[in-house]
């Protein structure tokens, strides 16, 4: 199967590089945390036909990411446009030809972004330089700015996604009585945690902000152990909050 031989050729291709730069593999993902703060993921993306490309991740620990082996971000071919994908073959010679081309364009482009998205503040400045940068009502863009302690940013962030989906509802709906309650009761939980939190910020309670940024990290790395490690670690990892890997360490200027 060219699904089979283009996972081992990959793998084959990228995993001396990559761990190298001391990313872990799991699966087809190969994966990393800088400073405690900055997940970073690299795997393939296999289009319909016959190309691919390289999909990769960056994202804020803090913002409480659901991590898969069956990843789903961004791709090289439509991040840089100077970038194409590449034929995947069905002689594994092409593969391994192609795969070697993505892997040259990966230390090119990919690998100094990796470097230099260390912490919150490089997380925010590098992903808006991308084609298509961060979109103020994300939950990462809402985090780092709590995170970097960024409150007014961080308030219209939310604000602005508070009101974005209320006027999508009323669009759709017509009035916000027709929403389907189960939707309905997610967010009214998700605006009362972000009031709870902006009284917080309004009145400077350090204290309640770090520890919900602390609870959103927990939840975040729980997940990502669970989706990088095996079953026994992440028990392990449960019971006794150890961690089964070190963080990368790259200075900071944070």
């Amino acid at each position: 199967m060219i699904e089979k031989s283009l996972k081992r050729v990959f793998i084959e291709t990228f995993e001396s590089a990559m761990i190298s730069r001391r990313f872990l593999r799991k699966d087809k993902v190969f994966h990393r945390i800088v400073n405690g703060k900055i997940v970073q993921l690299l795997s393939y993306f296999k289009f319909s036909g016959s190309e691919f490309t390289i999909q990769f991740s960056i994202w804020p620990l803090c913002a409480d990411g659901e991590y898969s082996t069956d990843m789903d971000d961004l791709r090289v071919c439509e991040e840089f446009e100077d970038i194409d994908s590449w034929e995947c073959d069905y002689q594994t010679d092409g593969c391994v030809e192609s795969m070697l081309d993505a892997l040259e364009a990966t230390k090119k482009r990919l690998f100094p972004l990796f470097d230099l998205t260390i912490d919150y503040k490089s997380y925010l400045e590098n992903r808006n330089n991308l084609r298509f940068p961060l979109h103020i009502v994300s939950d990462s863009v809402y985090m780092s700015n709590m995170a970097l302690g960024n409150y007014e940013l961080c308030k219209k962030s939310r604000e602005t996604f508070i009101n974005n989906r209320i006027e999508a509802n009323q669009r759709r709906w017509g009035t916000n009585s027709h929403i389907v309650p189960s939707t309905q009761e997610i967010f009214e939980q998700e605006c009362d945690e972000y009031f709870i939190t902006k009284k917080a910020m309004d009145n400077g309670d350090h204290e309640y902000i770090e520890q919900y940024i602390q609870e959103k990290k927990r939840k975040s790395l729980e997940s990502y152990v669970k989706a990088y490690t095996t079953p026994n670690k992440y028990k392990k990892f449960l019971e006794t909050g150890e961690l089964p890997f070190e963080f990368v360490r790259i200075p900071s200027e944070e």
